[in-house]
């Protein structure tokens, strides 16, 4: 995938260190993502358009920015998950932000593990626990999602 920003290359060390600090694996089509894709960054192809069975356009989703491993706070995948970590449901992890607020995340649990979302921050009171009523499903996983994007800027 072709970025317009990068961030710095990574090692499997990184992730290693990464997934402790995490408490859990970061899944291995997203370890891989970062390990092949300079670590996230700005996405040339950007935007993800979900279609129903007959073809009609549900939702279109820009990528800003994948998040990673980097000393930039804003673009750190395991900063971003402590940041959201009250905010979002716990079997989600944020790897991403469409430039408005939201957050694409991948699921990490049991029933979603893979899957893709995103999380509407407009949508929750500040006092409500996280929940899936802020979600939305995109993909069944995150290499269909990545294979989604198209070109268009955001």
């Amino acid at each position: 995938m072709e970025m317009r920003h990068k961030l710095r290359d990574i090692t499997q060390n990184d992730l290693k260190v990464l997934n402790e600090k995490l408490g859990f694996e970061v899944s291995p089509s997203y370890s891989n993502f970062l390990l092949t894709n300079n670590n996230g960054g700005q996405p040339i192809e950007n935007t993800f358009r979900k279609f129903d069975e007959n073809n009609k356009l549900l939702n279109e989703v820009g990528v800003n920015v994948f998040l990673g491993i980097d000393e930039n706070l804003t673009c750190d995948l395991y900063h971003n998950s402590i940041i959201l970590s009250d905010r979002i449901p716990s079997d989600l992890l944020p790897i991403a932000h469409d430039g408005i607020g939201n957050v694409i995340c991948i699921g990490t649990g049991k029933d979603n593990f893979e899957k893709i979302f995103i999380w509407y921050d407009n949508e929750r009171d500040l006092d409500e626990s996280p929940s899936y009523r802020d979600v939305e499903f995109l993909s069944d996983s995150f290499n269909e999602f990545i294979n989604g994007l198209g070109q268009e800027d955001i």
